[in-house]
């Protein structure tokens, strides 16, 4: 999505890269770009798990000489440290800077600019938990269960054209 936006600097907030589904999202970052010819443009930064971790991390990389004109947090929370560190320096999302992240949230569209997500199918897999779980507690033994589920964009407000592109 931000690479169709225009956007090639792109840095990526991840948390705990020690977390199978954060190691899986950086992952998916580097080979997006890796696969665009961008590979050599990944700046992943690791930051924590917390908002103010998340925070840190934003203003550290908003006081680089070049600065990135989008950054894709790993989780909604990340993204909120992100957020605030973005208002702070005075920029504005997306003209400034575009903002995405992965997991929905119901503050996603609690403040403006409304924040852009990846959305992760949460009754799926609330679904296949229960069901795993129930069969478990009847005493039913079962393997590990391992699900690909599809994942979907839900574009608002924080994600906008990259300003150096030319229209």
């Amino acid at each position: 999505h931000l690479l169709a936006l225009g956007h090639r600097n792109i840095v990526f907030l991840a948390s705990d890269p020690g977390l199978r589904n954060i190691a899986e999202r950086t992952q998916g970052y580097r080979s997006v770009l890796q696969e665009s010819g961008f590979g050599d443009l990944a700046r992943v930064i690791v930051s924590g798990d917390k908002a103010i971790d998340g925070e840190r991390a934003m203003r550290a990389v908003l006081a680089e000489s070049n600065r990135p004109s989008a950054v894709f947090t790993s989780t909604h929370i990340l993204a909120m440290g992100a957020l605030r560190a973005i208002w702070s320096a005075g920029l504005h999302i997306p003209q400034s800077i575009s903002l995405l992240t992965f997991d929905e949230s119901v503050w996603m569209t609690a403040l403006r600019p409304f924040l852009s997500v990846i959305y992760q199918p949460v009754e799926e897999i609330a679904q296949a938990i229960w069901s795993t779980m129930t069969e478990r507690l009847a005493g039913r033994t079962s393997p590990p269960v391992h699900l690909d589920l599809q994942c979907s964009l839900i574009e608002r407000e924080s994600t906008g054209k990259c300003s150096a592109v030319e229209d």
